[in-house]
């Protein structure tokens, strides 16, 4: 059994766990918000392999992308339809937010990204990767400045493709960036502190919230990689933390689909406001929904093998 990288895992639980935290209420969010989406790409880009066909590539993300959308955005739909939020007709599989389950999105997008890097993969021509993956990033970069992007999320996957195309690289530089950690760590916090406090800088992957300088966007979405990576690797030896991380980013899919809906009814239906807008008790229950849809993601993983 290959052993997992725990680094990576605790890196995944945060982003996961930042991206609940934001979906929530968090008076500090403009630290994270920014860089959390292209985290998730950067990892992503970590494992994809060159070692296998176009078609056996394609069916394992087809599996582990498309096969848990398409489930999840049909428990979404009934329940949507049981509540009677919406009618039959304005239902579309294609569109998350028509079954009000909106960061599926990402599911999209990653799938739309990795399939264009398997294909220059396939090609084989190093320069023909590059230099296509140059064009593709610029033309998307342009079309989500004019807020233009389908259902296949191409624009987004577009604008992230330098982010999955680094993760790539990633095991050949580990051992430096964990030697220096800290260095690492205290490079990425000053990055974020000048896109945040000196010179701020708003950047939304889903909504195409776009710097009009391309430039800002990736050299901000570096350093919060950078602080992720060197905060991973700082927990990697507090067992609690470790575990707990780690734990979340295993089934970090899960909670992306799952978690959504259960703050739609927490925040609209249960709880009162004024309960909610404190930073303690978002962070509180944020820790009880990821550790609860992990839990029901191992459950729903070992049950449902061929899906997930």
């Amino acid at each position: 059994m290959i052993k997992r990288n725990k680094a990576l895992d605790i890196a995944r639980g945060i982003c996961i766990f930042l991206i609940v935290l934001s979906h929530s209420y968090c008076s500090w969010e403009s630290w994270f918000t920014f860089y959390y989406v292209q985290v998730f790409f950067f990892l992503s880009g970590i494992f994809l392999t060159k070692s296998h066909t176009l078609e056996k590539s394609l069916y394992k993300k087809i599996k582990s992308l498309i096969f848990p959308y398409l489930f999840f955005g049909i428990i979404c739909s009934i329940l949507v339809l049981a509540t009677k939020r919406t009618s039959i007709e304005n239902l579309h599989i294609y569109d998350p937010d028509s079954f009000d389950n909106g960061p599926q999105w990402f599911l999209i997008a990653l799938f739309t990204l990795t399939t264009i890097i398997l294909t220059f993969n396939q090609i084989g021509k190093r320069y023909i990767s590059i230099i296509g993956s140059i064009l593709i990033f610029i033309i998307c970069y342009f079309l989500g400045l004019k807020q233009i992007d389908d259902y296949t999320n191409l624009t987004k996957a577009g604008i992230s493709i330098p982010f999955i195309l680094a993760g790539t690289y990633y095991f050949k530089i580990e051992n430096i960036l964990k030697r220096n950690k800290y260095l690492l760590l205290f490079i990425s916090i000053i990055t974020c502190y000048i896109f945040i406090k000196i010179y701020p800088i708003n950047i939304g992957i889903r909504w195409l919230i776009l710097p009009q300088n391309p430039i800002e966007y990736l050299l901000a979405s570096v350093g919060g990689i950078g602080f992720i990576l060197s905060i991973s690797y700082s927990l990697e030896k507090i067992k609690i933390i470790n575990n707990t991380f780690s734990f979340w980013g295993l089934y970090s899919l899960f909670i992306l689909c799952i978690h959504w809906p259960i703050i739609r009814i927490l925040y609209d239906k249960l709880l009162p406001s004024s309960f909610i807008k404190a930073d303690i008790i978002s962070i509180i229950i944020c820790i009880i929904i990821c550790t609860i849809t992990s839990y029901t993601g191992r459950f729903l993983k070992n049950k449902f093998t061929a899906i997930f």
